[in-house]
Order: structure tokens, then sequence, then C-alpha cells
């Protein structure tokens, strides 16, 4: 008998919620809204947590960043004196191969007179 009486009882709940249904939604989004008011120190204590943790990851990245200027600006100056090293080398090379190459010159210009010399006289 009291399954019945039950029974009927959830019947007449259903049939009431299906009619009023935006009555129990109302009075859980009130309930909601009452929790989540009632807890602001805790969103706040996040909120503050939360803008720490972004202020930390910040000054990080520029750390990280003036390391990375820094790394590339000695890299920099090393590329230039390496430049210059080599700037320096082909510098006294082209020298001394400029001057091998005019006496060299000189050697045949002098070696070309006696060469004629020597065909003039041969043809005679």
């Amino acid at each position: 008998m009291t399954y019945l009486v039950l029974l009927k009882w959830a019947r007449r709940a259903w049939v009431w919620v299906k009619h009023y249904w935006f009555i129990p939604v109302i009075v859980t989004m009130g309930l909601l809204l009452l929790i989540i008011s009632r807890d602001k120190g805790s969103i706040t204590d996040t909120i503050d947590k939360i803008n720490k943790v972004k202020d930390k990851e910040r000054k990080a990245v520029k750390e990280i960043e003036q390391e990375f200027q820094e790394k590339q600006n000695v890299t920099k100056e090393k590329a230039k004196k390496e430049e210059e090293k080599v700037r320096a080398d082909t510098s006294t090379k082209l020298a001394d191969a400029e001057e091998r190459i005019r006496g060299e010159l000189k050697s045949i210009g002098d070696n070309s007179e006696s060469v004629n010399e020597e065909l003039e006289n041969l043809l005679k």
C-alpha cells in the first residue's frame, strides 16, 4: 500500500515539475549563485595566485630574452673578429701574390728582350 502511495505522489510531483519546470530551475540557479557569491575570498585568492604566477613567467621571459640578446651580441662580436682576421689574412696573401706576379712579369719581360735578341741573332 505504501508503494502505491509513493507512486501516486511521484506521478503528481512529475506532473507538477512538467508544468512548472521554471520554478525548480530558478531555485537551483539561485542556490548556485548564493554558493558562488559566498566564496568570494577564495576567488580573489585564486586570482592573486594567477597574477603572481604570470608575473613570475614574465620575469623569466625577460631574463631569457636578455640572455639571448647577450649571447647574440657576443656571437656578433666573434663574427666581426673572425671577419677582420680573414680580411687581414686575405689582404696579406693578395699583396704577396701581387708582388710575386709582378716579379714574374718583370723576369718574363727581361727574358722577353733576351729572347727577342736571340731570335734576331738566329734570323740573321
